[in-house]
């Protein structure tokens, strides 16, 4: 596992870069590569907001994440469900303040395909 960069005033001094001050949302963030996104991305500074269907396993890594001081959010959502995609989209905007930097859907493209209003690092305005 990688550790967070050093930071001198908010500079990165160990030639790694810094996502601090960005939000992400990662859906599936409790197992495989979703859980891997979220860490890395807490480890780089970003604010991320999980979502996993088992509420049981989300508690349990908010709880790891917190004991590693990783800022880390989560809620439990079915985002095959649109009804729960609708409420998941409302507490993320609440939480970074209608700003979202970086989207990881691990599972919107195996449910639905590609995401035609979402493209690669672009942030997006959810107010």
């Amino acid at each position: 596992m990688s550790h967070p960069p050093s930071r001198r005033d908010n500079k990165v001094v160990d030639g790694r870069w810094s996502l601090l001050g960005t939000t992400a949302l990662v859906t599936g963030g409790t197992k495989g590569i979703g859980h891997a996104i979220v860490e890395e991305l807490a480890r780089f500074g970003a604010a991320v907001h999980t979502c996993a269907r088992n509420e049981a396993e989300l508690e349990t890594c908010l709880k790891k994440w917190e004991g590693m001081k990783l800022n880390v959010t989560g809620s439990a959502c079915d985002v095959s469900l649109p009804a729960e995609r609708e409420k998941l989209k409302e507490r993320v905007a609440s939480f970074f303040h209608g700003k979202l930097h970086i989207l990881e859907s691990t599972m919107w493209e195996q449910q639905f395909g590609r995401h035609p209003q979402i493209t690669p690092l672009r942030t997006t305005d959810m107010s």
